[in-house]
């Protein structure tokens, strides 16, 4: 496997601005005219059976579920011109399928959380508000969904329009579509939620300029936030210390994983997958793909991990691909998708 070479300076650029702008939604609400393939963090059904995904042709995205182990796709819906459908999540009975549909207008970024039930096929949204969601997921229960929502705008420093700012966590009744605003912490961004099994905590990643990633188990109980900080013994590439990329809670709920930066002896660099207990204790490296590896996921035998994997991350369009990871070693297996575009 050909390795993409990296140099310092190029990296050190894209991990602050990936920390200041990738939350925030400022450099991906809109796809590239003309893309084309599978999108980054397939969803992952609880009972390990299922994917939901967004494959884009010739600039239009589509969500589409397909079995785990592949095989061909089944279209759900293709977003309208100027929309795109973005970061699909299944309810835990595996019934719904929550995703976000964005757009600009006026150079600002939205979004508008949507569901679409697998039962009825029935497409609808949850809040009709304009607003930025940059992520959302059910609560165990499946009758709440969780979201990080920046609530201003400013704009962006190259001045080619805006950027969402001032994140926080909401919680929303799906039964009577009333939400509401669970933190104060008016983030620059807040990339990842995730829920822990018991549904009282949840883990929090964003970046805080000048200080690097930040994750946090924040308690819905007592509103209280605690730091994870990885082990002494860990020593990241990333110019602020560790990434926390896209970090995932293991089904157990002990363990999380993140993706972050690795740096090879011939001075190359790429995102593989670590996971740490909850503790920030025994970090180990997951993944040796030597590219892109993101999104990690857990199934929920606790053996094997779903991944995101960009063959192309040196170039300048993405070539994701979607692979298995056994957590102990014994090998890894890429899922191969068929999508008939037509329909």
């Amino acid at each position: 496997m050909k390795t993409k070479r990296k140099n310092i300076f190029f990296l050190t650029g894209i991990v602050v601005l990936f920390g200041l702008l990738y939350g925030a939604g400022a450099y991906f609400a809109e796809g590239p005219e003309g893309k084309n393939g599978l999108a980054r963090a397939p969803a992952l059904s609880s009972d390990g059976k299922q994917l939901a995904f967004v494959h884009y042709n010739e600039g239009m995205s589509s969500l589409y579920t397909v079995e785990a182990a592949g095989g061909e796709a089944e279209k759900l819906i293709q977003a309208k011109e100027g929309k795109e459908v973005t970061d699909p999540v299944f309810s835990p009975d595996g019934s719904k399928i929550a995703y976000l549909k964005t757009w600009r207008r006026e150079g600002i970024p939205y979004s508008q959380l949507m569901m679409y039930d697998l039962e009825r096929e029935k497409n609808y949204p949850v809040q009709s508000s304009d607003a930025y969601i940059s992520k959302a997921v059910f609560a165990p229960s499946g009758d709440t969904l969780y979201g990080t929502e920046g609530a201003e705008y400013d704009e962006q420093p190259q001045g080619d329009g805006f950027f969402a700012k001032n994140y926080d966590v909401y919680e929303i009744d799906l039964a009577s579509d009333e939400k509401r605003k669970l933190t104060d912490m008016e983030l620059t961004s807040l990339s990842s939620i995730e829920v822990f099994p018991e549904g009282e905590r949840l883990l929090l990643s964003y970046y805080e300029y000048g200080k690097g990633d930040r994750i946090q188990i924040y308690n819905r109980n007592t509103n209280e936030r605690e730091t994870i900080t990885a082990e002494a013994s860990y020593e990241s590439v990333a110019m602020e210390g560790p990434s926390y990329g896209a970090p995932a809670i293991s089904s157990e709920g002990n363990r999380f994983a993140f993706s972050d930066v690795t740096r090879t002896t011939d001075g190359t660099y790429e995102y593989e997958i670590f996971s740490m207990n909850i503790d920030g204790t025994d970090v180990r490296q997951v993944t040796e793909f030597y590219e892109m590896t993101t999104e990690p996921v857990y199934f929920p035998d606790g053996e094997r991990m779903l991944v995101t994997v960009d063959q192309n991350f040196a170039g300048k369009t993405e070539e994701y691909e979607y692979w298995t990871v056994d957590l102990e070693g014994n090998g890894r297996d890429k899922i191969e998708i068929d999508i008939t575009e037509e329909g």
